[in-house]
């Protein structure tokens, strides 16, 4: 970040991580569909009080790597292709990273809980 004020230049460097934070509890219920909303992340970070925007991707080494997606702006959505079965799997676990414009990144691994629901059965 740089700033002049009366011919003179002020230098802020800006090392600090990201703090990720959930904006909400993070679930889905089972059965749903391709594309449909978990929750959204957000985080706090030094860059931002200047209008600098953070952009959220996905970790790794979580088992929910292959079953979630995350946008840029932090809203996580069920991928394509993927079943979700409460009484198979009740919760993955879930890595997202934020980075600032200056390359700082913070993360945190989430619970996403698989919401059960009642099943009918036709005789």
């Amino acid at each position: 970040m740089f700033s002049a004020t009366d011919g003179e230049l002020t230098v802020e460097i800006d090392v600090t991580n990201p703090a990720v934070t959930a904006s909400n509890s993070l679930n889905i219920d089972e059965m749903s569909e391709a594309g449909d909303s978990v929750g959204s992340v957000a985080a706090t970070d030094a860059s931002t009080s200047n209008g600098n925007a953070l952009v959220f991707t996905e970790g790794s080494g979580q088992t929910g790597d292959a079953i979630f997606d995350i946008s840029t702006l932090g809203a996580i959505t069920l991928s394509s292709a993927v079943t979700l079965d409460h009484e198979d799997t009740d919760s993955y676990q879930y890595n997202v990273i934020a980075t600032d414009v200056f390359g700082n990144a913070g993360n945190r691994t989430f619970t996403i809980t698989i919401n059960d629901i009642l099943s009918l059965i036709h005789i």
